[in-house]
């Protein structure tokens, strides 16, 4: 079985890591021979198959251009590209993107733009509902174009701040990533008192968790 190995003093005992492009990096002590590390393999062979299932599932970025896909709501359409000026749409399983010229770079600024325009539309009442039933009211909302963060939470100004990029992840991602900065308006940490306050209106938080950590490399790429 091909891997790379990475020694380091600090671990105890053997690591595993599968990287995004199903290469397998094994982190071990320097006394660790290679026998060592080909039985561990041998026995997390299981686990390592099916985190390979899990990274071919995940949702990928391509090179944008007619006849391409990309994500809306966690669903995959199809490009459809337009020269001229329009409202761009979703139709019959296809995004339909007015566009100046056929380069990836219009093409980019374009798709964001019109994601831009769903988070206008998607975002201030999916927040407003939460901000009810959590009993958080006056609670101002920035769309951003942040990467690194779907959200984020100025609690003494009860300012909420969401990425566009939630737009291409499902509604139910997007619903938690609401409820976690609007618990922080309570909870300025990641305390047990805050993961209690999500729990009570999210159970099943830690799913989400995992599962936006699948998109997070395709939503950066925009």
């Amino acid at each position: 079985m091909n891997y790379t190995r990475r020694t380091t003093n600090r671990k105890k005992s053997i690591g595993l890591v599968v990287k995004p492009d199903g290469s397998l990096e094994v982190r071990a002590p320097k006394w660790v021979s290679e026998t060592q590390i080909l039985n561990f393999l041998e026995k997390q062979q299981d686990w390592i198959e099916k985190r390979l299932q899990e990274i071919s599932e995940q949702p990928k970025a391509e090179p944008l251009k007619e006849g391409s896909f990309i994500y809306l709501f966690g669903e995959r359409f199809k490009l459809q590209l337009h020269i001229g000026s329009g409202n761009s749409i979703i139709k019959e399983g296809k995004c339909c993107l007015y566009v100046t010229n056929n380069s990836e770079v219009e093409i980019k600024q374009a798709l964001i733009a019109f994601y831009k325009e769903q988070a206008k539309k998607t975002l201030p009442p999916l927040l407003e509902h939460w901000a009810h039933v959590m009993n958080e009211p006056h609670t101002k909302l920035t769309i951003t174009s942040a990467k690194t963060r779907w959200g984020s939470c100025k609690a003494s100004e009860r300012h909420i701040r969401l990425s566009y990029r939630l737009m291409l992840v499902p509604e139910e991602a997007q619903e938690y990533i609401v409820i976690h900065e609007l618990a922080h308006l309570k909870h300025m940490d990641h305390s047990n008192n805050f993961w209690a306050r999500v729990a009570e209106f999210y159970p099943e938080y830690k799913t989400q968790e995992a599962e936006l950590k699948q998109w997070g490399a395709l939503t950066q790429s925009l």
